[in-house]
Order: C-alpha cells, then sequence, then structure tokens
C-alpha cells in the first residue's frame, strides 16, 4: 500500500485551506476527572498535599488511600442495602500504569500509620503470643507421647494393659481439650504480597482476621505461583471469595490446610497494561475478577515531575491521615473465641436507600445490548455494591463505626464507583482497540510533542524522518503507514499526506498543535 500524493504546487493551498476539527481515531468512553470534591475532607486534603508534593496522578493517589481506608474500616462492620443484601466493605483496587509510576511512594506515605500500628502491636503482644505458643508446643508433645505409650500396650496382654490403657486415654482427652480450649491471639498481619493460593490461604485463616493483598508490582503475584497456569483460576476464585466474605471450607487432604472463616480481605494492586492481559486470557473476566475492583488507569505525569522541596511544616494532612488509621486499628476488632470476625451491620437510612437504588438502576439499564456499560458488564454488576461498601468505608473513618448510613456518605460511594465504572469502560474499550488506532494514537501524540520542534514553517515533515526519530513502535514502514492512513482519514484530519517530487511528506493540522487529542 503506498501513500497518497499531493504535488507540491498545491502544497501552499492546502496549507491555506480550512482545517477541520480533528477527530477522534477510534471513538470510546471519554476520560472523565477525579471526583475530588466528593472525598471527605481529612482524605481530600491528604490526597491533594501527596500530589502537590510527589506529582502523581490525583486519581492514583485517592485511589491508593481509599485502599487503606478500607483496611482500617473492613474489620469493624459489614454494610446491609436491605434485609436480604449483606456484605464486607472491603475493598479491591486495581491501578493501571507503567513501572516508575510512584506507587510504592504513595503506597507507603498512606500505609505508614497502619504499618507503624502493626509494628507496635506485634511488640507489645509478642510475650503473650510467645507464652501461648510453647503451651501449644508442650502440649503437642504430651499429646504425642501419650499417644505413644497407648499405642505401646497393645503388645502386652488385654487384661494386664486395660487398667493403663483407660488412664492414658482419659489423660489424652484431658489434654486434646486442653488444646481445643488453648486459645493463642495471632500476630497482626496487615500486608501480603509475594503469596501462593495454598499459602495465601493457610497464612490469612491461622492469622490476624483483616488483612489486604498489596502490591505495587502486581506481576510478583501474577509471575508467582499464586498464578501458575494450572492454579489461576484457583487464585482468582480465591480473591472473589475473600472480597465476598463468604467462607472457605477446605475439602482436600493438604499438608496446611484451614477453613476461611471470619475473615475480611482487601486488596490493591498496581500492574502494566500487558500484565492486564494476561489476567484475561487466564480467565480473570469470567469468574468475574475484575467486576469486583474499582480500576483506575490514570494519564501518567512522568516528564511532568520536576523536583520541589517538601513544605516546610512536612505533609500536616498525611500526618492526620495515618494518625486516624492508627486510631481505627486500635479499637477491639469483633471477634468469637475463635477470633473469628462476627462484625455489627451498618444499613443505610431512607434517603441513603433511595440513592443507592436510583445509582442501581440507572446502571443497570446501560448494562443492556445497547447500553453504556454493555462492554463492561462483569464491572457494572458490582459497581452498586462497591458504591455502598465505599460509603460504609468513609463513614467509619470520618465517624467510627455503628449507626446507619447516611446520603453525605452515599453520595459520595455513588461517585467514587461511577468514575471507577467509567474508567473500566476506558479500560477495556482500549484494550480491545486494533493495533492500528493504537499506533495512530501514539503517532498524533507525538507529532504534538517530541515531533514537533521537527516541523517547518508550513508544519511539514518527511515521513522517512519517523523511522528516525518517531516512537520506538512505529520505526516500522508498514506499522508508520498504517498509522499516516488513520490520520489522514476525512474524519480525522490530523494531517494531510502530501509529495514533493519523490519525497514524502506530512502536514500536521494546525489545530491540532493547539490542543493535542492524545498524550504520550
Amino acid at each position: 500500500m503506498s501513500l497518497p500524493d499531493m504535488n507540491l504546487a498545491e502544497l501552499d493551498a492546502a496549507t491555506g485551506m480550512g482545517w477541520p476539527e480533528p477527530g477522534i481515531i477510534a471513538p470510546g468512553p471519554s476520560e472523565k476527572p477525579y471526583p475530588i470534591e466528593a472525598l471527605p475532607k481529612s482524605m481530600k486534603e491528604a490526597v491533594t498535599e501527596v500530589q502537590a508534593y510527589g506529582k502523581q496522578p490525583g486519581a492514583m493517589i485517592a485511589t491508593a488511600a481509599l485502599g487503606q481506608m478500607a483496611l482500617v474500616a473492613q474489620g469493624l462492620a459489614d454494610v446491609a442495602r436491605d434485609s436480604v443484601l449483606r456484605s464486607p466493605c472491603s475493598l479491591n483496587a486495581l491501578i493501571i500504569g507503567e513501572s516508575g509510576e510512584r506507587k510504592t511512594a504513595i503506597d507507603g506515605m498512606f500505609s505508614r500509620g497502619a504499618k507503624e500500628w502493626q509494628a507496635e502491636e506485634r511488640e507489645n503482644r509478642m510475650p503473650e503470643f510467645s507464652r501461648g505458643q510453647a503451651m501449644r508446643k508442650a502440649l503437642a508433645e504430651r499429646i504425642q507421647s501419650v499417644t505413644k505409650k497407648i499405642g505401646a500396650l497393645e503388645v502386652k496382654g488385654k487384661a494386664e494393659a486395660e487398667a493403663e490403657r483407660i488412664e492414658f486415654e482419659q489423660r489424652l482427652n484431658d489434654l486434646t481439650e486442653q488444646d481445643l480450649q488453648l486459645r493463642v491471639a495471632p500476630l497482626p498481619h496487615l500486608y501480603y504480597e509475594d503469596v501462593t493460593t495454598e499459602g495465601l490461604s493457610y497464612a490469612f485463616s491461622t492469622g490476624h482476621p483483616s488483612a489486604m493483598l498489596a502490591s505495587d508490582e502486581a506481576g510478583i503475584v501474577i509471575g508467582g505461583r499464586g498464578m501458575a497456569d494450572e492454579a489461576a483460576l484457583g487464585f482468582l476464585t480465591l480473591l472473589n471469595r475473600m472480597w465476598d466474605g463468604r467462607g472457605v471450607v477446605q475439602t482436600r487432604k493438604q499438608a496446611k490446610a484451614a477453613d476461611l472463616v471470619g475473615r475480611r480481605f482487601s486488596a490493591s494492586l498496581m500492574l502494566q497494561r500487558d500484565l492486564l492481559a494476561r489476567i484475561v486470557e487466564r480467565g480473570g473476566r469470567g469468574v468475574g475478577f475484575f467486576g469486583r475492583y474499582l480500576i483506575t488507569a490514570p494519564q501518567s505525569t512522568m516528564g511532568n515531575r520536576f523536583y520541589s522541596l517538601p513544605p516546610k511544616d512536612g505533609l500536616p494532612a498525611l500526618d492526620v491521615f495515618n494518625a486516624r488509621a492508627k486510631e481505627l486499628l486500635s479499637i477491639d476488632l469483633p471477634t468469637n473465641e475463635k477470633y473469628e470476625l462476627v462484625p455489627p451491620v451498618m444499613t443505610l437510612d431512607k434517603g441513603s436507600l433511595d440513592l443507592w437504588a436510583a445509582y442501581h438502576d440507572t446502571v443497570e439499564r446501560e448494562l443492556s445490548d445497547y447500553g453504556d456499560y454493555a462492554l463492561v458488564r462483569d464491572v457494572g454488576a458490582k459497581s452498586a455494591e462497591n458504591a455502598a461498601r465505599i460509603a460504609c468505608v468513609v463513614q467509619i473513618w470520618e465517624e467510627g463505626p455503628g449507626g446507619s448510613i447516611s446520603e453525605r456518605y452515599m453520595q459520595t460511594g455513588i461517585s467514587l464507583a461511577e468514575w471507577h465504572l467509567n474508567e473500566a469502560s476506558r479500560v477495556f474499550f482500549d484494550a480491545d482497540k486494533p493495533q492500528e488506532a493504537k499506533d495512530a494514537e501514539m503517532l498524533s501524540a507525538w507529532l504534538c510533542s517530541d515531533g514537533r520542534a521537527h516541523l517547518d514553517k508550513q508544519m511539514c515533515l518527511p515521513v522517512a524522518k519517523i523511522l528516525q526519530l518517531g516512537p520506538y513502535r512505529l520505526r516500522d514502514k508498514a506499522r508508520r503507514d498504517e498509522a499516516l492512513f488513520e490520520l489522514a482519514e476525512p474524519e480525522v484530519s490530523h494531517l494531510r499526506l502530501i509529495t514533493n517530487g519523490r519525497k514524502k511528506m506530512l502536514q500536521v493540522n494546525p489545530k491540532l498543535l493547539k490542543g493535542a487529542v492524545y498524550e504520550l
């Protein structure tokens, strides 16, 4: 396929011709501003403060903060939309971005309070925990010893051994009862990262009853044994069940197996787009994995994060955020004698229920075949539930657990859930976009940024220069030409293709340079 020609003699006329407004290459859901004004005051101030210093995308910062809020709130209460629909207030967040976005720094800032509480509590509880473990070990050794003695009696005569057998069996019963009655409170363990399906299931079922899967490089989770091909669906299903708050009862014999009952679990993951595709390939959408996540795919700020000194008074709003996290974590968790969570239920008041029902029905209508959310039915089907969960988390954060959820917090929940639903629509629309459309968007962005310096006074550039100077992925003649054809389409009109003798050139729409449609 060859590039179309326009004679050099026509160039001046073309330059003077009226250019149309640049069009969208592959129209889809547009990116919406993050609803920062919907956030509660303490959260909003901390997010704004961190963004001003670190210059990461605001949506990424807010989503990371919300994940930490869910961690500290999820063990304190469940949320009920009505008398039937009850769920944990746990939240799962998935941030799509490139390596180098500084999510590690964000997580470190907003998890500082929780990690300080964890370290302090582990130190305070260690003496009691060690005593309990020593008692459990001693009981296990005594039980083993008595069991061996009962077995040894089998070689003796029946009459001779009967009295001893009765005595040992009674002792074994007493020791077993002591072991059952011995309760050792687990040490706080709030964060999991490099895990397998079996490892996570066992550690969480026998450990602290409220935790989260947290990774700023989710490839550690996806690339580890927990996401090996043969175990992928099992791992995703386990994460789904923990978000749902449903118990997991072990039915297969394993070296280490325990039931997951009375647990609350959130997740905060960041992964690159190619890893997103890997989860999809391994059945992530089929088992409803993405439907449970608050998806965020912010425009990168890399290249514009110029250093500035932190404020002289530090980051006081962030300090308030972390102090609140420690305060809520210090509330005793509602557990039974087995250290299983039995959270109270926070219901919706009348106004809150009306808001929630209206949002539920609005989303439901758009899940139809031709609705706005037809391509993300898995996410849309859980959006209203996520709105209620967010409302519960935010109200606990602001006012503590207990009472009914008010309209104010439900409106926050709806605003955030709706924004994340739109993000999911964008992400999966982009994931299904043809490669030539993605290449065209990249070339358009380059022409408006780095390529702009190479344009002449008539906004022209030899197309051969793209192979030398353009985006690396477009330094292939066939891909370059496909991208150029896309950009020259009348409904797109980002550029015109012309010839100067034997030289092929492009001329950029001047209106495009005034306001880039795409950014690198």
